[in-house]
């Protein structure tokens, strides 16, 4: 398998909150759920957690190939949990949170786990196959509404998006609402998980919401355009044009949006043969 990515922060000079990583046979992107401003019964913020939930998860992935993903994903929830319960209460609803995407090649076949709102999308031909959890989106649909009224970079804005994140706590993790890796190694079930024969996808790519959102929130272009551009350009192309859609609209006055503009990170795999 051969990776390229490209991650940045939402703004030069602070965390980036994004991971990602490849071995010969496996990559992940981690997308970090921001807890600045929100009660979190944590020490820790969101580069820590999917710092070490990535390093964690990618030994898993290079040391036990043959366990299924979502195996290694809650051993590594599980992992992470335990070295800091000593300091943190884990099991706050606001705990250090993520999103995790994972492409593995294993004998003839790619394995992907999806859990929560980054994309995974497998060039299959003329029409992709793409695999994103939007559980998310269904839950936020009702508690959207006061923070998209209000321009992005307001203080205003701020104050609403601090209690959107507190009332979207509420559903995370529970029956009827989303599902993220944070400290519950269950939650690994609730992940969209499948297989497909290698020799089916030419090329495949991985996307936090904040690249992502290219297609399914500025809709500048559809998956089969966005994948001949990563084939043609590379991923840092992709973020490039993200990043101008975004400071054209500083205000989120065209695209209502959290914020202005989200860390990105985007993984493009192509060469599955053996």
């Amino acid at each position: 398998m051969r990776v390229t990515f490209a991650t940045e922060p939402a703004q030069p000079g602070v965390p980036n909150e994004d991971f990602v990583a490849a071995t010969e046979d496996a990559v992940i992107v981690i997308d970090g759920v921001g807890t600045t401003g929100i009660e979190s019964g944590c020490i820790h913020d969101a580069p820590w957690y999917v710092g070490q939930l990535g390093r964690t998860l990618l030994n898993h992935l290079s040391t036990r190939p043959g366990h299924g993903l979502d195996v290694l994903l809650a051993d590594a929830i599980r992992d992470v949990a335990a070295s800091h319960a000593d300091t943190c209460d884990t099991t706050h609803p606001g705990t250090p949170s993520a999103t995790v995407v994972i492409l593995r090649q294993h004998l003839e076949n790619l394995d992907y786990l999806v859990l929560a709102d980054s994309t995974l999308v497998l060039d299959q031909g003329d029409e992709p196959l793409v695999i994103c959890d939007n559980r998310h989106d269904d839950v936020a649909q009702h508690l959207w509404a006061e923070m998209a009224s209000l321009p992005v970079g307001t203080t205003e804005h701020a104050q609403a998006r601090a209690r959107f994140m507190v009332q979207m706590q509420k559903h995370r993790n529970s029956p009827g609402g989303f599902w993220v890796a944070a400290a519950d190694p269950t939650v690994a079930k609730e992940a969209i998980r499948g297989s497909v024969p290698a020799s089916t996808v030419k090329a495949a790519a991985l996307l936090s919401d904040g690249a992502s959102r290219f297609v399914d929130v500025f809709e500048e272009a559809n998956w089969p355009q966005t994948l001949a551009l990563l084939a043609a350009d590379g991923p840092s192309e992709l973020l490039r044009q993200t990043r101008a859609i975004e400071a054209a609209d500083p205000h989120g006055e065209r695209w209502h949006r959290g914020k202005v503009s989200d860390d990105a990170t985007v993984a493009y795999c192509t060469d599955f043969t053996r």
